[in-house]
């Protein structure tokens, strides 16, 4: 069964990642609280989440960010706004 759980703030994303094998984490690096990669780097710690793909989405896509995103284990980044159409 295929579904999409949202997150309002890092906390619940660590949460629902803790009861729940994901298959990909969209991760938007900009939220209350604990920002995105804080949070990214506290769910790779989850035993059943160590390779899981975790992309963020960030809109500072800027020349040195994605080498940040990746060394806080991140595979990769998509920049905002994400056009559909493409």
């Amino acid at each position: 069964m295929e579904k999409t759980l949202l997150c309002e703030s890092g906390e619940e994303a660590i949460g629902l990642a803790r009861d729940n094998v994901l298959d990909l984490i969209l991760m938007d690096i900009q939220m209350p609280n604990i920002d995105g990669i804080r949070t990214s780097e506290l769910i790779r710690q989850l035993p059943h989440h160590n390779s899981t793909p975790i992309v963020a989405v960030t809109a500072h896509a800027v020349s040195g960010e994605r080498e940040h995103l990746l060394q806080a284990g991140m595979d990769d980044y998509l920049a905002k706004p994400i056009d559909e159409r493409c």
